[in-house]
Parts: structure tokens; C-alpha cells; sequence
């Protein structure tokens, strides 16, 4: 019977460690997907950042895998967005103001919302929800 527990806790243990490769893999493909992106328009990210999961914070968090001293230039930014990248209320308002009928514009504006609310409908309109 002992032995049976010892494989269980085994098992779960490989079973626990092999989830972990698979998610530190998908986590790899997200950063490269995103450096790629964010290279390719412009921007940089520094090649010490990695992501991990699970973070002490939370599910997924963003370390560097050196000891890096960074100025308080631009220079020494950790990532540089570029600004055709950046989704700004200004981007929001004019991608979903055509989509949105008139006489539903009139009786709810977009420009009532919060930032918050249009990044939200936004999102969710480039993802094609």
C-alpha cells in the first residue's frame, strides 16, 4: 500500500512538472510572438526578459534573467513600445465610431465612456468577439 502512495505522489509530482514545461514553452512563444511584433514596428525589448509561471504575484509575471542597472534615459528602458503600437482612446473612438450606428451614437456617445471601457470594446473588437 506504501508503494502505491509513493507512485501516486510520483506520478502527480511528473505529471505537475511535465504541465510546467508545456506552459514555460507556450510562455516562450508569447514572448517571442510579442518581441517579434514589437521589434518589427520599431520598438525593443531587452533580451534579459523572460516570462514565468507562476509568478509569486500571480498566474504570469515578466523577470529579467540578469542583474541589470538601468539609467533613467530612454535609453535604458526594458521595453519601447512603439507609439503605432499603443491603443490610446484616440484609436478606440475612431476604429469603433464607424461601426456603430448613428442613431445609437446619438443616444449613447462613445466619448461618455472611460478609458477603461473603451480599451475593453476595443479589445474585444479586434479580437472578433
Amino acid at each position: 500500500f506504501q508503494y502505491v502512495i509513493i507512485f501516486s505522489l510520483l506520478l502527480i509530482v511528473s505529471t505537475q512538472q511535465y504541465h510546467q514545461a508545456e506552459a514555460n514553452e507556450v510562455d516562450n512563444d508569447i514572448l517571442q510572438a510579442l518581441t517579434y511584433k514589437i521589434v518589427n514596428l520599431g520598438g525593443y525589448v531587452h533580451p534579459s526578459i523572460k516570462l514565468v509561471s507562476p509568478s509569486p504575484c500571480c498566474r504570469r509575471g515578466i523577470i529579467s534573467s540578469v542583474d541589470v542597472s538601468l539609467g533613467n534615459d530612454d535609453q535604458g528602458a526594458w521595453v519601447r513600445v512603439p507609439p503605432t503600437y499603443h491603443l490610446t482612446r484616440n484609436l478606440a473612438m475612431q476604429t469603433l465610431e464607424p461601426l456603430i450606428p448613428k442613431d445609437v451614437l446619438e443616444y449613447a456617445p462613445l466619448s461618455t465612456l472611460d478609458d477603461g471601457a473603451l480599451l475593453l470594446l476595443l479589445l474585444v473588437h479586434l479580437k472578433g468577439i
